[in-house]
């Protein structure tokens, strides 16, 4: 009798053995996995760069206020408006920009939600110090918190932009876009900060075969916003200077600025970048995506980069121009011609100075890299026969 109850006893612990065997076994499996997909560590930025130039937003929201009658939106809100943003106040900001040209926003923060804002020709709008725009949590795949779609003359000064990337009600989408400018005409974008959107900080696109013309985005700060910094699908005439864009992670592509035309009715000509730090962005500080631009009209690339300087992104710069996967016209697609010139470019704490993604053809776009120090270049990363790559 005792030894039977002995013995049971000896089975029972060892199955609870036996089963924290299997545990502490599946544990250590998993974990490598666990350790892998969180790869990606937001950074606070540092060593910016001498070469970028900072905007003085006190002085010139002053010399706004002084030479230009600023309709200050507060005068919109209704009475007893909150001040903490956490009110939704879409309509009564949409309304004072719909009746007025140039405008001042509140200086505090404001609650948006996911209908966003258009802005609509001939306007300036000019944000205060502590004015900012929240987005309220969204359900959407798409959103444009603030709107520029087939408008033409706005200058928006120091917009400052918070998304809901943290707040999104669901999982789905990556088009949910801080400032979306579409088939546009002389749009100047100053000084923005742009923060956690579930899709890009700063969108040019086009619809309707109409590009955007004439674009500037001077100044500021995108940072940790999901999808990109800033995508570039179709530009005619783009000017981007003393700019930061950092910490750019959560669906791919991941990088910083993303030249990346959809289709080849879209362009990307006549763009220059200077003073771009790009830092920490998961994929690429700055990647140029071209196979979609190909097709039966001859495209011209030509994009000039002077100073950039990358930290923490896997690749600094990319490139690839590849085939489509089972694309039907490809009999019809034209190769590529132009010029992008990398001046002045330099990589810290990147496994990739510079690549060439696998499969790019060799076709007509040449690219002259002029780096600060040649001898990060000597071994960049070209996973073909392309032959275009000059270092200088």
């Amino acid at each position: 009798m005792i030894l039977g109850i002995w013995l049971n006893n000896i089975l029972i612990n060892m199955k609870k053995w036996y089963k924290n065997l299997i545990w502490l076994t599946l544990l250590l499996f998993c974990l490598p996995l666990l350790v892998n997909s969180q790869t990606f560590e937001y950074r606070k930025i540092k060593n910016i760069p001498d070469f970028i130039q900072t905007f003085n937003e006190k002085s010139k929201i002053s010399e706004l206020k002084k030479t230009n009658h600023l309709v200050d939106i507060t005068k919109y809100l209704p009475k007893n408006y909150k001040k903490d943003g956490t009110e939704d106040y879409t309509a009564f900001v949409q309304k004072a920009l719909n009746e007025n040209r140039s405008l001042l926003m509140p200086n505090f923060p404001i609650l948006i939600n996911d209908k966003g804002l258009d802005i609509p020709n001939n306007t300036l709008l000019v944000f205060n110090v502590k004015s900012l725009i929240k987005l309220s949590p969204s359900s959407k795949t798409n959103y444009q918190i603030l709107r520029i779609h087939n408008k033409k003359n706005i200058e928006i000064y120091s917009p400052k932009i918070t998304g809901d990337r943290y707040q999104h009600l669901n999982t789905k989408g990556e088009w949910g876009m801080g400032i979306s400018i579409v088939s546009s005409t002389n749009i100047n974008i100053y000084n923005a900060n742009i923060r956690n959107c579930w899709g890009d900080g700063i969108y040019l696109g086009q619809n309707r075969g109409i590009t955007n013309k004439d674009i500037k985005i001077l100044y500021g700060l995108i940072d940790n916003n999901r999808r990109n910094g800033i995508s570039v699908i179709s530009v005619d005439g783009l000017e981007i200077s003393n700019l930061i864009i950092s910490n750019t992670n959560g669906t791919s592509p991941e990088s910083g600025l993303d030249f990346e035309p959809n289709n080849n009715n879209e362009m990307l000509n006549n763009i220059t970048v200077n003073n771009l730090y790009t830092y920490n962005n998961k994929t690429n500080g700055v990647v140029f995506y071209l196979a979609r631009l190909r097709g039966a009209k001859q495209k011209n690339v030509l994009i000039n980069i002077n100073n950039h300087t990358d930290r923490y992104s896997l690749i600094s710069l990319g490139f690839s121009s590849t085939e489509i996967p089972n694309d039907k016209n490809k009999m019809d697609n034209i190769p590529l011609k132009g010029k992008i010139n990398l001046k002045n470019v330099d990589s810290y704490n990147s496994k990739y100075p510079f690549r060439v993604y696998k499969g790019t053809l060799n076709e007509g776009v040449n690219i002259d890299i002029y780096p600060k120090d040649n001898s990060k270049y000597k071994n960049i990363s070209i996973e073909n026969s392309f032959k275009k790559v000059n270092i200088k």
